[in-house]
């Protein structure tokens, strides 16, 4: 079944099959869901946030197991770069 996730603060509809696919890249279960992605990297310097515009198709994402265990690393989402385009 297809998953609806915000990204960037647009809808962006993901198959099974792209879903799988950053599963695997972050060795996470198959029952991890996804709960929101973006292509800003967040980093905080102690003076203040920077944000980087990550390359292609990439994307920081965030997983949680059911037992509420949270997951978050940078994956590469193939099918999603036509739309993840900076303007």
């Amino acid at each position: 079944m297809d998953k609806r996730v915000y990204i960037d603060g647009e809808i962006h509809v993901l198959s099974d099959d792209q879903l799988k696919q950053a599963r695997k890249q972050l060795g996470l279960r198959p029952d991890a869901q996804l709960l929101g992605a973006t292509r800003l990297l967040e980093f905080d310097t102690g003076y203040g946030v920077v944000r980087f515009p990550l390359p292609g198709k990439q994307v920081v994402t965030a997983f949680e197991s059911p037992c509420g265990e949270r997951f978050y690393g940078v994956v590469t989402l193939d099918a999603l770069s036509y739309q993840l385009l900076w303007v």
